[in-house]
């Protein structure tokens, strides 16, 4: 399926449904609801759609959350007098199934419309439209890890505006948080030129280039595609800006080095990194320490500055010498927080952390990471890490990241073998087999035998995604039988061919 991003998801949801009506007979019926009920219905990582699945042996076909509700309405013979504006999910099946979960999902949305919480923040407009050009599964797992939906502006409108629409507190911050850690992987760069008496550097008139609309857009497509950033030309006060990953600004400052004719109509440059408020005083040090040294080291200045939403804080590493805002930068970049978070049991915390500490102290110390542990309460109030389930953070300088995973080890070596080192594992079941596995054994042989025995979870694909890679969560020492019981219960096809 080929064409733009919006028309290939709604395609693609639309193929699934015909396949399901031609190849296996059944009836397809459509529930329009607003994208932000949508995610509220299916809760986190869709635990909320799991049991109906299971119980009716559906499929149901959500669309994706940046289609544009003007697309999503096309004629269609399915159709019912619901809104025709939005976003339509599509539901297969049994002909008395199917209008068992089409009213399943209508009260469940009037339910969750009543309760539902809402968050409007802001984020740096040109970032907006970064994330949702580049990012956009990172967008979406986000939304699927938490049962929430984010609204964003429409790309370039320059509007700066996000709201969150979630279930319960918890899930919307932690969406936000989420969203504004993806905020911080996208640097700014400017570079300042002197454009105007470009002449008094050389007679000969060298400044011209400025003068040049075609010099410029040359220029500024060539950045743009040597780095893969976005790349703007402003003729007041004369500077290129310059908007990706850190790989990417990096790569945009040595082509610019290489330019030699522009080092003489060079003023200053300034790099901008975003990061969380919680890091502030982790990044600044004692008495600002850590920020004076490297201001001290490289000669370039640096400023924390206020961000326009209360998540973040912008960092600025400013200097006149091209090199030394460079060298200010990759020496901040050593001081921000590099962190893994992880999964233990919370019987093991006491033991762990020891009388006064002692022990996670020492641990601390060895690998010099700081360690957090959270209990039921600060879990709940967090909704998790970096994944739901981890309830624990460590965090150190960049410079020291490699420790990070020593630490874990040295955590989890106070771990009973079956409790610990929970990690993914993927198995390949063909999809149009999901639906019926799920109704004959996640209530029975999956909750009963697998999980019990295993300590194992099975993370079904979502339908619309038409994958064939389930993903099972659980501790490394018992990954090997979780596999094989799971394999188990997978049917074996054989194509046999009969001249």
């Amino acid at each position: 399926i080929i064409g733009t991003p919006t028309q290939v998801e709604l395609c693609r949801v639309r193929v699934l449904v015909v396949l399901d009506e031609i190849l296996k007979s059944f009836k397809a019926e459509v529930v329009r609801l607003p994208l932000k009920l949508q995610y509220l219905i299916c809760g986190r990582k869709r635990a909320g759609l799991l049991p109906i699945i299971e119980e009716t042996s559906t499929n149901i076909y959500f669309p994706s959350p940046f289609t544009d509700a003007v697309e999503a309405s096309s004629a269609n013979p399915v159709e019912t007098d619901q809104d025709e504006t939005q976003p339509a999910i599509y539901i297969t099946g049994e002909p008395n199934h199917v209008s068992r979960v089409k009213d399943m999902l209508n009260k469940l949305a009037v339910q969750k419309a009543k309760s539902m919480y809402h968050k409007d923040t802001a984020l740096y407009a040109r970032k907006i439209d970064w994330l949702l050009l580049h990012r956009r599964d990172e967008l979406r797992k986000i939304m699927h890890d938490n049962g929430a939906y984010i609204e964003f502006p429409p790309i370039g409108s320059g509007d700066n505006r996000v709201t969150v629409y979630a279930e319960n507190r918890v899930n919307a911050e932690r969406t936000l948080r989420a969203l504004n850690f993806q905020a911080c992987n996208i640097y700014e760069a400017c570079f300042y030129f002197n454009n105007r008496d470009g002449a008094i550097y050389d007679p000969a008139g060298a400044h011209t280039f400025f003068d040049s609309t075609s010099n410029l857009s040359s220029l500024v497509s060539q950045l743009s595609q040597v780095s893969g950033s976005e790349v703007i030309y402003k003729t007041d006060p004369g500077c290129v800006e310059v908007l990706g990953a850190e790989r990417a600004i990096r790569n945009v400052y040595q082509r610019l080095q290489e330019m030699q004719f522009l080092q003489v109509f060079h003023q200053y440059t300034v790099f901008r990194v975003e990061s969380s408020n919680e890091q502030r005083d982790f990044i600044s040090g004692k008495k600002n320490g850590k920020i004076n040294k490297i201001m001290k080291t490289s000669g370039a200045k640096i400023r924390f500055m206020p961000f326009i939403n209360e998540y973040n804080f912008i960092i600025e590493v400013e200097s006149t010498s091209f090199t030394k805002a460079l060298d200010g930068l990759t020496l901040l970049q050593e001081e921000l927080p590099a962190e893994i978070s992880f999964y233990v049991p919370e019987s093991y915390h006491k033991r762990i952390i020891g009388v006064g500490g002692k022990n996670i102290q020492r641990i601390m110390k060895k690998y010099g990471v700081y360690v957090k542990f959270s209990n039921t309460e600060e879990f709940a109030s967090l909704g998790g890490y970096y994944n739901n389930q981890d309830n624990v953070v460590a965090r150190t300088p960049m410079k020291n990241q490699i420790n990070l995973d020593n630490l874990r080890h040295a955590v989890m070596e106070l771990i009973h073998p079956k409790d610990r080192d929970y990690i993914t594992e993927t198995i390949q079941i063909p999809f149009n087999l999901h639906r019926d596995l799920i109704h004959e054994y996640q209530n029975t042989f999956i909750a009963e035998e697998l999980v019990k025995k295993t300590n194992t979870h099975v993370l079904w694909p979502d339908a619309e995604l038409a994958s064939n890679t389930v993903e099972l969560l659980g501790p490394e020492a018992h990954m090997p039988l979780a596999f094989k019981m799971m394999e188990s219960i997978v049917p074996e096809a054989y194509d046999l061919r009969v001249p």
